[in-house]
């Protein structure tokens, strides 16, 4: 799983630039776009492997990128993620029209080759370094082909479709993305704060006040979290007063019920972390320190969650039954969650 090192300010790409690509393209790409929460996807008319992502500005602007899907992966108009191709129905797929095999079907890579099952791709594979698909023989030794194969084009863990994520909150200065893909932030009455004591020790944090404050990124929108997802967040809660959940991390902020959360109860100094998979929600707690920095870690497996504070961890037992966490069309909010109270204190680092 890829990570990134959010110190409050941002990188919340849906890709990694050594699998993905993306171009900027005309708004009218986005007409017929699924929007909630801001942004959209749409197909890309002819191609099983790439779609329309679309963003929509405070100031009405439309903003569209046409993105590659992972090398293993096809885009699945109803779902609108991508998938394995064995489980999307594209019209486009190169397995139409060809009986049940391996072929070695039109394409640039001397190494690429597919096998079709009832009309569809199955699976998308490509031969090792120095070797070219042979419809006779399979890989064969080749010196002339010098294709790597792309990191990700065996079928594994869909690990790659989720965000890079990487904030910052470095002393008086605007909260802003930093990773050159001008990512969308929001800020919302989160203030920079100067503090010598932060476990990161680069004297940056962000204040949230308990009222107003929240971050949110629409670039998780959709996101594919796989089986291995693992947030981190080190913070310090100023919760007197608070007697229900609150917040950290959540996608709970629209009209579909929440995939991932991370929140306090301070009654009994307890951090929950929960998922929702496709085969059910799994839900782990764990004790935090009142009126000191924890830093937290939320992983999970594909069957097991943990939850880790300040290096001791609990773990949910194995479910038995491998499922993803599903991927849904709403925003990541630091500091705020529907029906929750908003997190008061700092957040020194956020780590993806």
């Amino acid at each position: 799983m890829a990570t990134g090192i959010l110190k409050l300010a941002a990188i919340l790409t849906l890709s990694t630039p050594a699998v993905f690509g993306q171009s900027r393209v005309g708004a009218a790409a986005c007409d017929n776009a699924f929007i909630i929460d801001g942004s959209g996807r749409a197909m890309v008319d002819g191609d099983c492997t790439r779609y329309i992502h679309c963003d929509f500005t405070d100031a009405f602007q439309t903003q569209a990128f046409v993105m590659d899907c992972p090398d293993t992966l096809f885009f699945n108009p109803s779902t609108l993620v991508c998938q394995y191709p064995e489980d999307v129905r594209c019209p486009y797929d190169r397995c139409v029209g060809n009986l049940n095999g391996t072929y070695q079907l039109p394409t640039d890579r001397c190494s690429e080759y597919w096998t079709c099952v009832g009309e569809r791709t199955f699976e998308k594979r490509c031969c090792p370094f120095r070797e070219s698909y042979d419809p006779n023989r399979g890989c064969v030794r080749d010196l002339s082909c010098e294709e790597q194969c792309p990191r990700d084009f065996i079928p594994q863990n869909i690990t790659e479709c989720h965000p890079a994520f990487k904030l910052s909150f470095p002393p008086e200065q605007t909260f802003r993305d930093f990773s050159g893909y001008d990512s969308d932030v929001r800020n919302s009455n989160a203030m920079g704060a100067i503090d010598q004591d932060t476990p990161s020790g680069d004297r940056g944090a962000a204040f949230f006040d308990g009222v107003q404050s929240k971050i949110v990124s629409r670039r998780f929108n959709f996101a594919e979290f796989g089986y291995v997802p693992k947030f981190s967040v080190t913070f310090l809660a100023d919760d007197a007063g608070q007697t229900g959940e609150i917040a950290l991390l959540t996608n709970n902020a629209c009209d579909q019920p929440p995939t991932v959360e991370l929140y306090l109860r301070p009654a009994t100094s307890t951090i929950v972390g929960r998922i929702l998979t496709f085969v059910g929600e799994i839900s782990i707690e764990n004790s935090y320190t009142r009126s000191s920095w924890n830093t937290v870690v939320l992983g999970y497996d594909g069957q097991s969650l943990s939850l880790d504070v300040n290096g001791n961890v609990n773990s949910s037992p194995p479910t038995g039954n491998p499922a993803k966490v599903i991927p849904i069309q709403c925003s990541l909010q630091i500091g705020y969650g529907q029906f929750m109270e908003r997190f008061k204190g700092h957040i020194d680092e956020v780590i993806y």
